[in-house]
Parts: structure tokens; sequence; C-alpha cells
């Protein structure tokens, strides 16, 4: 979350915090990104590498968060080219 006033980010605070008494689900976040990177430059060739990746962040309580990501990366233009694929999870 974006704080105009202090020109910095935030933390997200659930609404309802996470409780199996009172059905509190906490707060989910969802972001995607593409990127490119284009390391050819005249003589020197480094390949290309298009990325793709998604995540998703649950927030039990202003303290706690499990998050997990997922990218596929595509290298190329390089003898080590192909696809990629990387999971993490804190």
């Amino acid at each position: 979350m974006y704080n105009r006033a202090k020109g910095a980010f935030t933390r997200i605070v659930p609404q309802r915090e996470v409780s199996w008494r009172n059905g509190g689900l906490g707060a989910l976040e969802l972001a995607v990104r593409v990127s490119y990177l284009d390391l050819n430059d005249g003589s020197v060739q480094g390949g290309t590498d298009t990325a793709v990746s998604s995540g998703i962040n649950w927030y039990w309580n202003r303290w706690f968060r499990l998050q997990a990501n997922y990218a596929f990366e595509d290298l190329g233009g390089r003898p080590d080219r192909g696809p990629l694929n990387i999971f993490q999870m804190r």
C-alpha cells in the first residue's frame, strides 16, 4: 500500500485477522509481472531473457504473511538457452 503523504510504501494490515473462530480470512494480495531484458550490444552477445512471474501474499495479521511466487523465464540467443521454471515460498 502506498502512502502519498509520506511518499513511501506502508505495511498492509488486514481489516479482519485470520481467525478460525470468528471467520476472519486476513488479506490477499495478487501480483503479476512481465519483463524483457536484452543483453546484446554490438559485439557483446549476452542473449535475451523474457520472464512472466506471479505471486500471492496472504496476510494473517500485521506481523505474519505467507508468500508464494512462480516465474517462467525463457533465455534466448545463447548456447545455454531454454526455459526456466522457478517456484519460491516463504
